[in-house]
């Protein structure tokens, strides 16, 4: 800001328990007692809060123009003792009860050109005045009619705001500060090493200015408290800094808090919007944003927040020098507790993503909607990659036992499925992809004595056409395999048993059926095996081609 201030005028600007300076030696008059020097004064008087023990910027003493003077420049006449408190310089408002003088305007602010001492001129105590600081002394054209006066000094609003000039002794050097009010920032503002661009001798010239060095203040502590609402956009703190120097380290804010026997709950910073808390800053460094309550190091909520990313973060990674980190979470785990996580994110019972203090990654995803979903999905935008990345790699001991390779192809020293294995194949009629070969798996048990015929398999007629089985069954220590190639044609089954092996005799025969739109497998045992009073294990593989 400026500093563009109006230093108290030596004989008016301040006074002591409402008491005036009256001459520009600064001496002042108590009760009809001037006190000079540096005289100690005890004023037994008992000050009320109207009546301020030091005042800057009260106007002036009120006195009577004896007479005004018809000419250019026109002159007022004063009394002696009005006389001699004015001073070239001086501000003064002028004001008339009937008719103004020709030239003057009652409540109109003018400024003293010159003042005529010479006891032996005819113009004596006299003044003559202009209307701006230091301007051309204004012509009186016609006496003015009724009572006429001036208030010296008076309060007005020049965009020159009132201000206190101190003393003080730096390393043997003498210098001078300042402190004043700036009504059009609406803010005090302190200087050191300051200069004054003013007089030192009378009022101020049209230009007063205090030049110096910003410095700081001390207090117990600040509180910012408007009286009213706020109707402008304001900051109610303001940092404007230029931090230029390399070598020091800057600081914004320090907090610097002696904590001897404070609560857990102190916090450092506290800020709320209404009851809601929004930032909370505990002694212990424990961090909350939007919550009540501090619940870890760090806790985040938006139960008070509209917005609907809970966290939110951009980065520019540009430097190919260096090496840059998303997150960075490092946990030197000597003795967790069982079920200590890395990161844990939790939505419901169906919907949450852990990694424990193994490493070990938990997902619980919830299928919703009736719609397409992916547990996990995996979208590779490969603009240049080697021919051997992959799009998944697992690991135990850093040797891979389970990837994929970026054009599809399935990597595993051992691959277990369960029951059924789907192959689809492209069909060059409409380049889509469809169901061709069909891989089944599945265990039957036929009890013992049992001497109906058991199904120990079955598909829809619609799903497979032909399908070829091979069959192991145990009975005790006898076993029989064979194999069956069969179609159908949506009505009846074809089927032919070949390639038949055995240790001991055959345990059951095999026939095949369509019923209730399925086409069924089915085995009897033998009467050997009935009698052999033992149940028979079957494990059955089929491979089908789809219709």
């Amino acid at each position: 800001m400026s500093a563009n201030f109006r230093k108290f005028d030596v004989k008016h600007g301040l006074s002591v328990n409402g008491l005036p300076f009256v001459d520009e030696n600064r001496n002042v008059t108590l009760n009809n007692l001037t006190v000079q020097g540096t005289s100690t004064v005890v004023d037994t008087r008992t000050v009320s809060s109207v009546d301020p023990i030091i005042s800057l910027g009260t106007s002036g003493s009120t006195y009577s123009i004896q007479s005004d003077v018809v000419a250019n420049p026109g002159r007022l006449v004063f009394a002696a003792d009005a006389f001699d408190d004015i001073a070239v310089g001086d501000a003064f408002e002028y004001s008339c009860d009937t008719t103004d003088a020709g030239g003057l305007s009652s409540g109109t602010v003018y400024f003293v050109v010159s003042k005529e001492t010479d006891v032996t001129s005819s113009d004596y105590r006299s003044i003559t005045f202009a209307a701006t600081q230091g301007g051309t002394a204004i012509e009186i054209t016609s006496s003015g009619v009724g009572s006429q006066s001036i208030t010296l000094n008076p309060m007005r609003d020049i965009g020159q705001d009132l201000g206190i000039e101190f003393n003080y002794v730096e390393s043997g050097t003498t210098k001078k500060g300042f402190f004043g009010y700036d009504n059009s920032e609406n803010h005090f503002t302190l200087l050191t090493d300051s200069t004054y661009g003013g007089s030192s001798s009378s009022s101020d010239s049209s230009t007063p200015e205090f030049t110096g060095t910003k410095a700081g203040a001390e207090f117990k502590y600040i509180k910012l408290e408007p009286t009213s609402a706020l109707t402008a956009s304001a900051p109610a703190i303001d940092v404007d800094q230029t931090w230029n120097e390399g070598s020091t380290t800057f600081e914004t804010l320090r907090i610097d808090i002696v904590d001897t026997a404070s609560a857990a709950a102190s916090s450092l910073i506290d800020v709320k919007v209404g009851a809601n808390q929004k930032l909370l800053l505990r002694k212990d460094g424990s961090l909350a944003v939007n919550e009540g309550t501090i619940g870890g190091v760090l806790s985040v909520s938006n139960a008070n927040n509209s917005e609907a990313k809970l966290i939110h973060s951009t980065a520019t990674w540009n430097n190919a020098g260096t090496v840059f980190t998303g997150i960075n979470l490092e946990i030197t785990d000597t003795a967790s507790g069982a079920g200590s996580q890395l990161v844990n994110f939790y939505a419901s019972d169906d919907r949450s993503f852990s990694i424990n203090n193994f490493g070990q990654v938990v997902s619980e995803v919830e299928f919703t909607d009736g719609g397409v979903n992916s547990a996990h999905v995996i979208n590779v935008t490969d603009t240049s990659s080697d021919p051997a990345s992959k799009l998944l790699d697992l690991r135990v001991d850093d040797a891979s036992k389970f990837s994929v390779d970026k054009d599809g192809t399935l990597n595993a020293s051992k691959v277990n499925f369960n029951d059924e294995i789907e192959i689809l194949s492209e069909n060059p009629g409409n380049s889509t992809y469809e169901n061709t070969v069909q891989h089944h798996a599945d265990i039957q048990i036929i009890a013992s004595g049992t001497s109906t015929a058991t199904t120990i398999g079955s598909f829809p007629v619609t799903e497979l056409t032909t399908a070829e089985y091979v069959i192991q069954v145990k009975q005790g220590s006898n076993i029989h395999s064979t194999k069956i190639l069969l179609v159908h044609d949506g009505s009846d089954v074809y089927l032919t048993e070949y390639g038949t092996v055995y240790n001991n005799n055959i345990i059951v025969t095999f026939d095949s059926v369509i019923s209730t739109g399925n086409v069924i497998l089915q085995a009897t045992k033998t009467a050997a095996a009935v009698s052999a009073a033992a149940a028979a294990n079957i494990k059955i593989f089929r491979l089908g081609l789809h219709a």
